[in-house]
């Protein structure tokens, strides 16, 4: 009698239970990618004659690139600009010359937002503003009526302007110059 009541115990033990707790859904961890139109900004081969004045230097103009973050959860944008600096502004070339990128529009599910510079972990510094100058190092984050935004979909329109030194305005030789940007996604 003793074994039938232990068969029996163990069998309701390893039975499915109508009254089981039920399985506790786990956190979805939102994957995110981080996309630019081209991945690669030409500004192609200038003469002296050919480059602009501007303020700051000569400048072959202003060329314009498209950046998509897209998560399959919503979550807030925090995003930080990596690349070679050049005090607060990012290398360009060799000869000291930078490249000025700026954000011109956001987009947060295709809604208009405004963004924030971050710089020491979580703590905003500045006001929100509609266009903002990246610089080397830092981050920003997307605000929508003065806090953090939660989306899916963040679309960046950027304008990149190099501003050549006069050692790289007027070269002797040939001259290369070029620059790169990272932009992360933070946590």
């Amino acid at each position: 009698m003793n074994l039938r009541m232990m068969s029996y115990l163990l069998a309701l033990a390893l039975s499915p239970a109508s009254g089981a707790l039920p399985d506790i859904p786990q956190p979805a961890v939102p994957e995110c990618s981080l996309s630019a139109g081209g991945g690669q900004v030409d500004f192609g081969r200038s003469s002296p004659a050919q480059l602009r004045p501007t303020a700051g230097g000569m400048t072959p103009g202003v060329r314009r690139l498209m950046v998509s973050v897209s998560c399959t959860l919503a979550q807030e944008m925090r995003l930080r600009a990596d690349g070679p600096a050049s005090g607060a502004a990012f290398r360009w070339g060799e000869g000291g010359g930078t490249l000025r990128i700026h954000i011109e529009r956001a987009l947060l599910d295709g809604d208009d937002v405004q963004l924030a510079r971050i710089i020491a972990g979580d703590s905003r510094t500045g006001n929100a503003v509609s266009r903002l100058q990246l610089r080397p190092g830092e981050g920003f984050v997307v605000l929508r009526h003065g806090a953090p935004a939660r989306g899916r979909l963040l679309t960046l329109s950027l304008t990149l302007e190099p501003l050549l030194s006069g050692q790289e305005s007027h070269p002797r030789q040939r001259v290369r110059t070029d620059g790169w940007l990272d932009l992360t996604l933070l946590p």
